[in-house]
Order: C-alpha cells, then structure tokens, then sequence
C-alpha cells in the first residue's frame, strides 16, 4: 500500500507487547514506513502469561505478546511510557468496538488519509477495527486528553472513551481469534487538529486561572477558619469542632497533607482538579482511597467489597480522624 503523503514525517513508538511500558524503538520517521508497519500481521510472540482469576481464555491472553505501538514523541529524558513523558501525537487512533465494521469505519473519515485494521477479536457479526488518521501537525501532548474527547463527543459516543492518555499503546494489526482478519488504507487530505488544540488550550488556561482564584478564596476562608479554631479551643467552645469541620471541607493545603500522611499521592486531571489517590483505607487496609484536594468526599475503590465511601462518601475529617491524623490544634 503506497499514497501521497508516504514521506510525511511521522513519530511513533514500537512496543515488544503489552506487558511493558518500556518501548523497543521510538523516533521520527515516514507515515509511508508507519502504514507499512501497521498494516503488516503479525502473530503473538513471547510467552503465554498464566492464567488469570478473571478467566480470559488463552487466546485472550495471548494476544498480551502481540507488538504494539503509539503515534507519539518523548519530552526529552523520558525512556518508560507515561502521560506527562508525551511530547507530541502524531495521529488520531480510534477504536470502534460497537458494531461499526472496518470498511463504515473508513467512510466516516472519507476524504482524510487514513488506515484501517481488524481487532484481535473481531468477527463478521461483531465487527471490531482501529481507524489510524495521521495528522497534518503534531499536537502537544499536554492538550491531546482535551482534543480526543471532542472528538468523541463528535463521533456520537461509538468510539472507545477509555483511551484519552496520550501515552495509550494500541495493539497491532495480529493474527487474532475470529476473523477474517484484513487491512486497508485510503488516501485523501490531512487530518488537522491544530484548530481543535488551540480551543483546548485555551479552556485549559482559563480552567488553571479559575482553580488558581477558588484555590486562594478557600485559603482565605481556611485561615480565618484557623484563626477561630485557635481563639474557640483557648476558650474551651464547643463550637471550635464545627469550625474545624469547616476548615475540612475548605483547606485545600490541610486536605492534601491528610491524604500524604496516609500514603496517597496528588495527581492532576487534564482541567487541573488537584485529587488525592491510593490512600490508605480504614476499613480494608489497601491503598486505594481516593478524594478531591479542593472538595468533594472520600472513597474506596473497593467500596463494594469493604464498604468505604458507600453511598455520598465519608468526609474528609472523618476520614482523616479513622487514620489518626492529627496536626497542631487539629
């Protein structure tokens, strides 16, 4: 398969397999090379792993060794697959595991250079593919999450939504269980997202500004909640425990430290919301506990087999009293 865009410059990365997220080759180089690669079947290689408590079958988990690969560049320095390592993307990969079949899938995107491939489990009456179109400039990684979900808003929810980490790997055209398996390119235009980009950058910039100012609004409101706990205990006021409540629910700097203190670590969503994961659990012992720094209440993760957080959620003072944490006058 050969078109008009083979010498487009094209960055990608190169997987063994699945089990890694150590890559065996990742650089710039042609979207002729790149269509050649992902248009290649391959079979599953490496060792079957063990069986596994979900059951999937042996098929299923065979295809774990089969080569994958991402249309993505590393910020410098950065040599294991990570979100916040991407420097650029270099082509929008959709998956359509709805019903949608290959050929429908390449029509919906007539016009734009692009390619098409089977799924490992794909079938005749459960059609399964990856459409791969690549873009006319590179986007920022910072930005893709942004871009990926207007573009499944576009698509009218028969894409997969699981898949907006930029450092996705995706599975490569292979010798799976069901068929036929098949292959096909079509030429035409060059996608451009760039527009689409600028738009998410910009909501991103306006977000950050807005969290600054509620951020700095809840610390004013915190240290005044402070200065009443302190002045209410040196009285011995009853009321100094519901000003303390207070400062739980609004101390966005003292909700951040309860969840350090019990193992957790902040994590940042793509509309900078600051949260706190995989913090101790009172009741089930796992680090899988998880809140907003800047609101919002605890829970488990395994909520339905431990019961943590069942229902609204527990409040962060609760919490932070179940794993003992204790601070000054707090």
């Amino acid at each position: 398969m050969s078109g008009a865009h083979d010498g487009l410059s094209f960055g990608m990365t190169l997987y063994d397999g699945a089990l890694t997220n150590r890559w065996a080759w990742s650089g710039v180089t042609t979207w002729g090379w790149a269509a050649e690669v992902l248009t290649t079947q391959h079979s599953a290689g490496g060792p079957v792993p063990p069986p596994r408590a979900d059951g999937k079958k042996a098929e299923d988990r065979a295809k774990l060794g089969c080569p994958c690969w991402s249309a993505v560049t590393w910020a410098d320095g950065w040599v294991t697959r990570k979100a916040a390592g991407v420097d650029r993307v270099w082509a929008l990969a959709l998956d359509y595991d709805d019903g949608v079949k290959p050929l429908d899938a390449l029509e919906r995107w007539h016009g734009y250079e692009r390619l098409v491939y089977t799924s490992w489990s794909h079938q005749e009456d459960r059609p399964k593919c990856r459409i791969v179109l690549p873009l006319a400039e590179p986007v920022p990684g910072p930005v893709w999450s942004g871009v990926y979900r207007k573009i499944v808003a576009d698509e009218g929810g028969q894409i997969d939504r699981q898949v907006i980490d930029p450092s996705r790997i995706w599975f490569g055209y292979a010798v799976g269980h069901g068929g036929p398996h098949y292959a096909r390119r079509r030429g035409g235009a060059l996608l451009s997202l760039i527009d689409v980009a600028l738009r998410v950058e910009d909501e991103q910039v306006a977000a950050a500004a807005k969290a600054e100012e509620d951020r700095a609004r809840r610390a004013q409101i915190a240290a005044h909640a402070r200065r009443q706990v302190e002045a209410m205990r040196g009285r011995g006021e009853d009321a100094a425990g519901r000003v303390r409540a207070r400062l739980f629910a609004t101390d966005p700097d003292l909700r951040q430290r309860v969840g350090e203190a019990a193992g957790g670590r902040v994590v940042v969503g793509p509309d900078g919301g600051r949260a706190v994961r995989k913090a101790r659990c009172p009741a089930c012992g796992r680090q899988s506990v998880w809140f907003g720094i800047d609101k919002g209440r605890a829970r488990c993760d395994h909520v339905n087999t431990c019961g943590y957080g069942a229902g609204e959620g527990v409040k962060v003072i609760e919490y932070a009293d179940g794993i003992g944490f204790s601070e000054g006058v707090l």
